[in-house]
């Protein structure tokens, strides 16, 4: 990627409170980042996958070792049509290992009103139990745009590991006006 074409990725690196929760977001969710998101994921551009986490590769290893990292779950239908895990390939790019201990309905939570949106939680599931069990956890996502997928993974594994938190690629701009929470 150009440089010019670098500097539309409007980088926050910063923890924002969401539905009660703390988010680390890189980037601000922006239409250029919508682009090259769905670049990556529906036109199944690959070599897109370095380029979204790649610069921060080093503080990145630091900040999850020893850290078992989750996605938040596609529905089995999505990954089948694109024929990979967007979140495994992003950060297999800079050598980090992603679990998919969650399994979810066939929705999608992009065409749902903020209303439907907030009952995700009745469409994902714990299913590996045993992959975080005692662990400390980081729930990974690439956008967050309600944040309730997130608090969905979050309930299910409060119970089960010995701390959780959230991180995102992106983090839609709806989003920032809430308190940050503190470092």
């Amino acid at each position: 990627m150009c440089g010019k074409c670098r500097k539309q990725l409007i980088e926050l690196r910063e923890r924002y409170a969401v539905l009660g929760m703390t988010v680390e977001a890189l980037y601000l969710y922006t239409p250029f980042f919508e682009n090259l998101i769905y670049q990556f994921k529906e036109a199944k551009d690959l070599p897109l996958a370095p380029l979204f986490l790649s610069p921060y590769r080093n503080g990145l290893r630091r900040q999850f070792k020893n850290k078992v990292i989750v996605a938040v779950p596609s529905s089995p239908k999505r990954t089948a049509q694109r024929g990979f895990v967007p979140m495994t390939e992003l950060f297999k790019s800079i050598g980090i290992s992603v679990l998919h201990p969650f399994e979810k309905d066939e929705i999608k939570q992009s065409q749902r009103s903020a209303q439907r949106r907030a009952r995700i939680a009745k469409h994902i599931r714990l299913v590996d139990v045993e992959s975080v069990r005692g662990k400390s956890v980081i729930v990974v996502d690439d956008v967050c745009t309600t944040g309730h997928s997130l608090e969905a993974c979050v309930e299910l594994l409060k119970p089960v590991v010995s701390e959780v938190s959230c991180w995102v690629v992106a983090l839609h701009p709806a989003l920032m006006h809430q308190k940050r929470a503190k470092r």
